[in-house]
């Protein structure tokens, strides 16, 4: 390993759930037929994934989702034709909680008190108007992918089944807003193939909802069932402190270490490389 130049990163920002696209941008040509790595470290996380070369001296990747609300340290390594590691260059990026965040964090809490004015209360809390909230339908969705939900947890709560026979769920919350990738998100959800046929206190479905409303896009994929998880992940654990996880969306893998650790950058990028560069695994 040699000492890390300075890099310029193109975001210095990233939310919580991560999944944004990131380039690293080097004074130097990059050498060619080499493997890049980002690895980001945290104080209580570490993640390592692929970085592919966009230009001479520009790489691209995808910042990973995060634990906490910090700075976390940047680096890209190489491993070059010698089959060896050089860290190339450093930089920092901070991750915030943003009001995507805030927004799942909301969702996830009001599962059992929801009612048929619930989008409204939604709306004055955050101060927002509908097609606002549509424009962060996709940020949501992540941030609820990524958000630390109990097992027990489902989108329709913890009713009893008389209280369950007309309820107000998260689906039909999402689908009376317009909200497609969160729709389709929760229904994926545990209790979402329940929630999709119950009435609420109207007597209305989520897709009688989703009708009322004029959200045509709605309707006509969940009546011809069309519906596709949004954000599907696939996890592995290595062991109790490390995770690799695929996302479909993206076809991103990523090596996620949920501890501190005194590993060295190239014993965590050796460990990736392993799984990443094993076809017969990352397609099963």
């Amino acid at each position: 390993m040699t000492d890390a130049a300075m890099m310029e990163l193109s975001c210095a920002e990233a939310p919580l759930y991560g999944q944004i696209i990131i380039y690293g941008k080097f004074d130097n040509i990059l050498p060619e037929k080499a493997e890049f790595y980002f690895v980001y470290k945290g104080s209580t996380q570490k993640h390592v994934v692929f970085a592919k070369q966009v230009t001479d001296n520009t790489l691209e990747s995808i910042i990973p989702a995060h634990r906490e609300q910090e700075d976390v340290s940047v680096f890209v390594v190489m491993y070059g034709k010698e089959s060896e590691f050089v860290t190339l260059g450093s930089s920092s990026i901070t991750y915030k909680h943003d009001i995507a965040c805030e927004l799942a964090c909301f969702l996830v809490s009001q599962v059992n008190c929801l009612t048929s004015s619930s989008h409204h209360t939604l709306l004055s809390q955050f101060g927002l108007i509908v097609r606002d909230l549509q424009s962060m339908d996709h940020d949501v969705m992540l941030a609820m992918a990524h958000e630390e939900i109990p097992s027990s947890w489902n989108i329709v709560g913890n009713s009893t089944e008389d209280e369950s026979k007309c309820k107000e769920t998260l689906l039909h919350l999402a689908m009376r807003l317009g909200l497609v990738q969160l729709s389709q998100f929760l229904l994926f959800q545990p209790g979402g193939t329940v929630a999709v046929t119950l009435l609420n206190e109207e007597g209305l479905t989520p897709l009688d909802l989703a009708l009322q409303n004029g959200h045509f896009s709605l309707v006509e994929i969940f009546s011809k069932r069309q519906t596709v998880h949004p954000f599907e992940i696939s996890k592995v654990e290595l062991d109790e402190n490390a995770v690799l996880q695929f996302a479909y969306s993206s076809g991103t893998l990523l090596l996620t270490f949920n501890h501190t650790t005194d590993h060295s950058l190239e014993s965590d990028v050796q460990l990736f490389r392993k799984y990443f560069w094993d076809r017969a695994f990352t397609h099963k």
